[in-house]
């Protein structure tokens, strides 16, 4: 069994965390992982602010086992949140690679940064398309997690365009709930439009 195994029956990682797979679920993995790291007092070690302790001859080495110890725990916690081909990649930086090696290899590889990146999440985004009989849940989910990435490279999506695009990536059968749906909003934004010209009158 693979540490990848150690997951729930919804695909999500131990803990909470969303399982990373690759640039789209990056931004909500990095995000619960590091609140978790956190929980568990081990962000300092995988951050790199707290260095590995280099103990003088003779002087009690119980600084550094309680490193060490978080070291391996959030490599543990890092192996066990990510896919195979993520692990490998993992594999591949040694015995000797610390958690912070893990866990800037991870973002150096997933992380969408500079124009490449924002063109890569603006394609992703508007070629999205739900599939008739599909979890809805998931495909707004898929939604949201690029989104969150755009933002996190200073291009937020407003609410009204992500609801745009969200209509745009429904199949044809759904017309009819969407104009319904069209509808019932601007009724509202008559009303409301109606009730803030008679108060000001």
């Amino acid at each position: 069994m693979s540490l990848s195994d150690v997951t729930t029956s919804s695909g999500r990682a131990l803990f909470g965390v969303p399982k990373l797979t690759g640039k789209l679920t990056y931004q909500r993995w990095s995000l619960a992982l590091t609140l978790y790291f956190k929980k568990q007092r081990t962000w300092a070690v995988v951050s790199g602010d707290l260095k590995k302790p280099v103990p003088l001859a003779g002087e009690n080495e119980t600084t550094l086992d309680s490193w060490v110890y978080k070291d391996d725990s959030a490599k543990y916690d890092i192996l066990s949140t990510v896919d195979e081909e993520q692990q490998d990649r993992l594999i591949q930086l040694g015995d000797a690679a610390t958690s912070k090696e893990y866990w800037d290899k991870l973002a150096k590889d997933n992380k969408a940064n500079g124009h490449i990146g924002l063109q890569v999440l603006l394609t992703q985004l508007h070629s999205a398309r739900y599939v008739e009989g599909q979890s809805m849940e998931k495909h707004l989910s898929s939604m949201r997690n690029i989104c969150l990435q755009l933002a996190a490279i200073g291009e937020p999506v407003s609410d009204s365009s992500f609801v745009v695009l969200v209509k745009g990536s429904l199949p044809a059968s759904w017309d009819t709930i969407t104009f319904i749906l069209d509808g019932s909003i601007s009724m509202v934004r008559s009303r409301w439009t109606r009730t803030r010209s008679s108060r000001a009158s």
